[in-house]
């Protein structure tokens, strides 16, 4: 048997890169057999048109979601999409309780990057240290 510990699905859109070729399903999915391969630690979803209306089980990616079992990840990508609010808010969450991430890229999140509140709200969540204690040992966050 194979046992896989990275996983990258980069780029999943529409060809005209109007939208992703995610459903809600399909990527409750993902996080539902991720949460039963404790062996996959890397995940990458870039560039895939993932919006907020992901919100649900991109917390879940994150140890935030009501999987079976959560994802064992250590490391996820969610880079270049178009996140917005409420997914910024299960970021921040993960960002302050998931122990076993040490790796996380939110960078290129235009919609993100214009809410007032994301820039105080992760920079208090960096000041409070809880990165640190949490075993963060890497941030990407970019602001276009």
């Amino acid at each position: 048997s194979i046992t896989l510990h990275t996983l990258q699905l980069d780029g999943l859109r529409q060809p005209d890169g109007s939208g992703t070729l995610w459903t809600q399903g399909t990527l409750t999915e993902l996080v539902r057999v991720l949460g039963l391969t404790p062996e996959m630690t890397t995940l990458s979803l870039a560039w895939c048109a993932l919006s907020d209306d992901f919100a649900e089980p991109i917390s879940a990616l994150l140890g935030g979601g009501k999987p079976v079992r959560p994802p064992n990840l250590t490391s996820l990508s969610l880079a270049n999409n178009d996140l917005d609010a409420t997914a910024g808010q299960a970021i921040l969450l993960a960002l302050e309780t998931n122990e076993r991430l040490v790796h996380l890229d939110v960078s290129g999140q235009p919609r993100l990057a214009t809410r007032a509140v994301w820039g105080p709200e992760l920079g208090r969540v960096i000041s409070a240290q809880k990165l640190l204690s949490a075993g963060l040992a890497s941030l990407r966050v970019t602001v276009h």
